[in-house]
């Protein structure tokens, strides 16, 4: 394996890691909204937004780490798309764990979408939704987020 690619793995995984503290951190702010007022749900797009920049910071992390194999931008490209992919296959696995168990945990938020349904169905539509739509969706942000943030990091550093 070409030295440039372990380096977008090492980077994806950092990454990843980061990722997935954030969305236990979405989930204990969806935790403290239900449990204590509304207001504080409002920090769920706080923490979306820095879901979005660790994504971007994975691929600059991925091209500072690799800079001396990369000839031009598609390398960085390249490379900071491989290593957004690593962090999203993390977080992936991440919100569908998140989405299987916060309709358990928290049936109170899925009752107020899912209305006439008994909170026993909920977990099986929260782990649907999110493996269906959630992980995948969240894998190819985090792609092309990467892609983005490595060749942001190469042109800066051009």
């Amino acid at each position: 394996m070409e030295l440039k690619y372990s380096q977008a793995i090492k980077a994806g995984i950092i990454g990843g890691i980061i990722i997935v503290i954030l969305i236990v951190l979405k989930f204990v702010v969806d935790f403290l909204s239900v449990k204590a007022s509304g207001i504080i749900g409002c920090g769920i797009c706080c923490v979306w937004i820095l879901i979005l920049a660790a994504m971007m910071g994975t691929g600059a992390l991925a091209v500072r780490f690799a800079r001396t194999e990369l000839r031009d931008l598609n390398d960085s490209l390249i490379v900071g798309a491989a290593a957004g992919a690593v962090a999203g296959i993390l977080g992936s696995i991440a919100i569908i764990i998140d989405g299987v168990l916060e309709p358990i945990i928290l049936p109170e938020l899925y009752n107020a979408f899912v209305t006439g349904m008994n909170s026993g169905f909920n977990p099986v539509f929260g782990g649907i939704g999110a493996i269906c739509i959630c992980g995948p969706v969240l894998l190819v942000i985090s792609v092309i987020a990467g892609a983005i943030g490595g060749a942001i990091y190469y042109m800066m550093k051009k």
